[in-house]
């Protein structure tokens, strides 16, 4: 008969305990040091750049319009941004259930944010949604894609932001322009979550961020990093 303690040598062996979650990242490209925020089930950059988030599942970022839905507990990369600056990724998770998201996101406080979602809609379609919640969050869905991925770009000036999307990181195209105030500020980054049980990770790479905007938030085009 084995004892307690071989017992449980043997349960430790075969079942490894995982890899602590760091509390900040460096961004490499950017030289930029992320917090790490919500309990992610994992948080990693690779030697490259790209950045990996696993959400538990049951996590969410929205407030019903009506009033009648809040939960606002999606892992999330965060760092302070500039009043002006050009922040864009590659963007693509594996999409399985309605409102699986990764995304890219603006956060001032838990009433004042805005997020840039590649998301399984209600159809089962990849599709561009974009989230701007003060207070309560409103839901625009954009395009579809079939791609497996998306390259967003957030710009902002102010109190004025922009969200773009591309098929290539080439040419680009104005998915939502808007105002987003707040006395808090602003952090932005990236945030992955899904409603459903099952765990999800989102990969984010080619990450660029400037402090500067060329040209108008309404037109972007990638020389202006």
């Amino acid at each position: 008969m084995k004892s307690p303690l071989l017992l449980l040598a043997l349960a430790l062996i075969a079942s490894p305990l995982a890899a602590e979650v760091p509390a900040t990242l460096l961004l490499p490209s950017t030289g930029i040091e992320a917090a790490v925020l919500n309990g992610p089930l994992a948080a990693a950059v690779d030697a490259t750049g790209t950045l990996t988030l696993t959400s538990p599942g049951r996590r969410n970022l929205f407030v019903s319009p009506g009033g009648d839905f809040r939960q606002t507990d999606a892992p999330m990369i965060l760092f302070p941004a500039g009043d002006e600056f050009v922040f864009s990724a590659k963007v693509t998770a594996p999409l399985t259930h309605v409102y699986d998201v990764a995304a890219l996101v603006v956060y001032a406080d838990a009433e004042n944010w805005a997020k840039l979602c590649y998301e399984n809609s209600v159809e089962m379609k990849t599709t561009l949604v974009s989230v701007v919640n003060r207070g309560l969050s409103d839901d625009c869905n954009g395009p579809e894609t079939d791609a497996g991925y998306v390259y967003y770009a957030i710009l902002r000036r102010g109190a004025e932001f922009a969200f773009h999307w591309s098929a290539d990181g080439k040419t680009w195209h104005l998915l939502r322009h808007f105002r987003l105030e707040s006395a808090a500020p602003v952090r932005i980054g990236f945030a992955v979550h899904g409603v459903d049980e099952d765990s999800l990770t989102g990969t984010f790479s080619e990450i660029h961020y400037v402090g500067a905007v060329k040209e108008g938030l309404r037109y972007y085009r990638p020389e202006e990093r």
